[in-house]
């Protein structure tokens, strides 16, 4: 569930700047800072303004009363200011509403992220566990194997994995041959999305409880771990694992089943 992980983020990053990005404060128009500039009170004397308006005639200086219109204000009837106060009304009923309208769906979408999160942990599966991706030197796949791990030959998988020098699927097989005695002895539930923790919870009330503690940690180890697993490291730990499998395959159970796919 790396992807979806990722793709989580990245949506709830999206949804965050989309709410920032809205909630910002329009740019005022020209118009509006014009409004809102205070004017400072200049002394002219009577005597420059004749001096600077003597000869000249205002009565025909422009013939466009149109552009006198569009340039004079919204007080005087200006086209361009009237619109302009249009706008601003309509910015300021639509912003706020699509801000909360944003504000509600981002709320959603957490209220159902969470709630598919609790719901798998309550499940006990864990979607976002890093999946180990597994060199294709097997015929068989183990998605597969999990999925239909009631019929798997597990034994033979085992040593195909040896024979590639693939030790560390080894060592998932042998745990899934764990699971699957366990599984058949009615002592678990076996599902393939289901946590090593709920299995060791279920079997900590059984004798095999501690082992099954040190099965789940040598093969998490090995598994999940970062270092080279070597062909010296699994016949060290190998005799241990078929001890573990031998053992939850002759504890005390109800009759078997092979059903170990039920939830």
């Amino acid at each position: 569930m790396n992807n979806f992980s990722s793709n989580i983020i990245t949506l709830i990053c999206l949804l965050l700047w989309t709410v920032q990005v809205t909630a910002q404060e329009p740019t005022p128009s020209p118009t509006e800072q014009f409004e809102t500039t205070t004017l400072e009170p200049r002394n002219f004397e009577a005597s420059d303004w004749e001096k600077a308006t003597k000869g000249i005639d205002y009565r025909h200086s422009t013939k466009d009363k149109k552009n006198i219109n569009e340039d004079i204000g919204d007080e005087l009837g200006g086209d361009k200011a009237a619109l302009e106060r249009k706008a601003r009304e309509l910015g300021g009923a639509a912003g706020p509403v699509w801000n909360l309208l944003v504000k509600i769906i981002f709320a959603l979408f957490l209220v159902v992220l969470i709630g598919l999160i609790l719901y798998s942990i309550m499940r006990g599966e864990n979607i976002f566990k890093k999946k180990k991706k597994i060199p294709k030197t097997t015929s068989f796949d183990l998605a597969e194997v999990e999925t239909n791990l009631a019929i798997s030959d597990l034994d033979q998988f085992i040593k195909e994995a040896e024979n590639q020098g693939n030790y560390s699927l080894a060592i998932r097989l042998h745990y899934l041959a764990i699971i699957k005695a366990l599984s058949r002895k009615k002592i678990i539930r076996y599902k393939k999305n289901k946590t090593n923790h709920v299995y060791v919870a279920k079997v900590d009330t059984t004798p095999f409880g501690e082992a099954f503690r040190q099965a789940t940690h040598a093969f998490e180890r090995i598994w999940f771990g970062e270092n080279t697993f070597t062909q010296t490291d699994y016949q060290q730990i190998k005799p241990d694992f078929v001890k573990w499998i031998s053992t939850a395959q002759n504890l005390t159970s109800e009759k078997p089943s092979l059903n170990l796919n039920t939830p």
